[in-house]
């Protein structure tokens, strides 16, 4: 078996107090897939993980973070004082190391890579915050600005404050092409270090094991939106018949509505036609 990837100066950092279980389970498969510094894993002070904490993993209760601008907020101003190293690797329960035979000592020359957005009038924009590589500079400089709120702190960082921090704190974002290398999100699906959306599961995962995440996923994340692409991406890919499944799981918790009743209709005429 190949030696995962050893990601020197890095922390592998993931902030949840809403979805433990499934941010614990994507901090171990990084684990399964690369070697770091160091490992903090920030969530509900309250919390009790189901089996033991693999031995690298500092865990830091703090209260819970209640909807997306606390979570920014907290990202903005606070996540630099838990990196003791160089650069933190930012993940979430959606998105974590896929390809370690794809990670490059290159990245670690940038201050701030994420995958790639395709939108907002700006080609190849770099890019989305929940599987990110930042340093422990660009932490510490986001301190020294008042933050706009209501807007997520992705979006702070590549677009709200890039030109700022470029200018005024030598942050280098990574090219298109470096990015691109990294992570992927949306956008044709493509082989990367790593990835970001509960959508992109319909690329990698084997039935068997989408399954069984699914089964464990709390009843708000399958009513969700995330699982609602990701239906329409199993659809893309060929895999109706699992989309037909899940379909059918999310109408025990939200029953069977327009959307759900149309869903199904299309997952059906995939499989016909399939």
């Amino acid at each position: 078996m190949t030696q995962p990837p050893r990601l020197q100066g890095v922390t592998l950092c993931c902030v949840d107090t809403r979805s433990p279980d499934l941010a614990l389970h994507a901090i171990e498969l990084c684990l399964s897939r690369g070697q770091f510094d160091e490992v903090v894993f920030i969530g509900p002070e309250d919390w009790q993980p189901t089996g033991t904490l693999h031995p690298a993993i500092r865990f830091v209760g703090i209260p819970a973070l209640n909807g997306i601008d606390a979570y920014s907020d907290f990202m903005l101003k606070r996540l630099g004082a838990f990196v003791r190293t160089a650069h933190a690797l930012v993940i979430q329960w959606d998105g974590f190391i896929l390809n370690p035979d794809l990670w490059q000592e290159n990245f670690l020359q940038y201050d701030y890579i994420g995958p790639p957005w395709y939108h907002g009038g700006h080609p190849g924009m770099v890019g989305n915050g929940g599987f990110s590589l930042r340093s422990k500079r660009l932490l510490d400089a986001l301190t020294q600005y008042e933050l706009p709120s209501g807007e997520p702190e992705d979006m702070v960082i590549c677009v709200t404050l890039r030109e700022q921090l470029e200018h005024q704190h030598g942050i280098r974002f990574a090219p298109l092409e470096v990015a691109q290398a990294f992570g992927c999100e949306y956008g044709a699906w493509r082989r990367a270090f790593g990835f970001h959306g509960m959508h992109n599961f319909a690329h990698f995962m084997p039935d068997e094991e989408l399954l069984q995440w699914l089964e464990n996923a709390p009843g708000y994340i399958l009513v969700s939106q995330h699982t609602r692409k990701l239906i329409k991406e199993l659809m893309r890919s060929n895999r109706a018949r699992i989309a037909c499944q899940l379909i059918q799981q999310r109408s025990q918790i939200m029953g069977w509505n327009l959307d759900q009743c149309l869903l199904m209709a299309r997952a059906i005429g995939h499989r016909i036609l399939k």
